[in-house]
């Protein structure tokens, strides 16, 4: 739960992408991804694109990145946060990366016009066994004298380990900054770290103000319960003998496509818009969260959940379900 007081935190993907694609926040998403490339990479401008790529066959694995730019020269940078750690997380940001470099080109078009491609990953865990805040991972050569291949690269901060940089590592030390301000442990922490510096402390005004929208937080209960079903539902799928793969799949998808449709759609104040479809979504979450927590709904009450048309009403109940007890009124005022 959230308390009233406190500011989001950055570490959810969802608050994640909120703040830093908001075009109000340009700013802060180009000191961000600077504080990356600084070694690598000059970058001056950013232009927030698209951010989901479908695949030209029907079979084809489509992918939604939470943060998708472009720069001046056509160089795309895709910039994902990874809060929990559910496996295969490099296996998945490779994949992202090589299909962000196969989409630049149509067919009888010359390779040439590739740009560069380039993945950021923060991640709130330590995803390595390496001391270092930053890693980048390229292209290179087993040989000396070979230059290494400049159209990939990949970018992976482990937020926890910000707090082990010492200046003798060679850390940028406006990265340290941001790692230390997105990886903080709660909202204490993070307002210290805006003390620091103005364009940090801009990105704690701009998240405050976030935390302050009743349908952003509302968006992050549901994400969590979302997680937390589906958790559950792997838990039954492994008992039964299901390949890990399979469900791991299903619950990302299920999970990035519920955020990205009807949850995003509520946080653009689009409520009233809802499809049918969209809040039967929600209804459908709520009657499997009471399920998977041993709830027995009865005929009447269940009959209430499923005619009722009110989001936030549905919202409030399934928040009430991921905490009630067997014995507890669902309903109750």
């Amino acid at each position: 739960m959230i308390a009233d007081d406190e500011t989001l935190d950055p570490k959810n993907d969802f608050v994640f992408k909120r703040l830093f694609a908001d075009p109000r926040n340009e700013r802060l998403l180009l000191d961000l991804i600077r504080a990356v490339l600084d070694r690598c990479i000059h970058v001056t401008r950013v232009r927030v694109v698209e951010a989901s790529i479908r695949g030209d066959k029907k079979e084809d694995k489509s992918i939604v990145l939470d943060i998708l730019v472009e720069t001046e020269d056509g160089t795309k940078i895709a910039t994902e946060m990874q809060s929990r750690n559910r496996g295969q997380f490099m296996a998945r940001i490779v994949f992202y990366w090589a299909r962000l470099l196969v989409e630049q080109l149509q067919r009888g078009a010359d390779y040439v016009k590739i740009k560069p491609t380039v993945v950021i990953a923060f991640t709130a865990y330590e995803e390595t066994a390496v001391d270092a805040l930053h890693t980048v991972f390229t292209i290179e050569a087993n040989r000396r004298g070979v230059e290494r291949c400049k159209l990939m690269e990949l970018h992976l901060v482990e937020l926890p380990k910000a707090a082990k940089v010492t200046s003798h590592q060679g850390e940028n030390p406006r990265l340290v900054l941001w790692a230390r301000y997105l990886g903080a442990k709660d909202h204490k922490q993070r307002e210290l770290v805006a003390q620091e510096d103005e364009v940090i402390a801009q990105a704690h005004q701009a998240l405050q103000e976030l935390s302050a929208d009743a349908d952003v937080r509302t968006a992050i209960l549901l994400q969590d319960i979302e997680i937390r079903t589906f958790a559950s539902e792997l838990e039954a799928k492994h008992e039964q003998g299901v390949e890990e793969g399979r469900v791991e799949g299903r619950v990302e998808g299920r999970v990035e496509g519920r955020l990205e449709g009807r949850l995003e759609g509520r946080v653009e104040g689009r409520v009233e818009g809802f499809a049918i479809g969209e809040v039967k979504g929600i209804i459908g979450s709520l009657l499997m969260v009471l399920a998977s927590r041993g709830i027995t709904v009865t005929a009447d009450a269940r009959k209430l959940i499923e005619s009722c048309s009110d989001v936030a009403q549905i919202s409030q109940w399934l928040v009430r379900a991921s905490t009630m007890g067997p014995g507890d009124d669902l309903f109750a005022a």
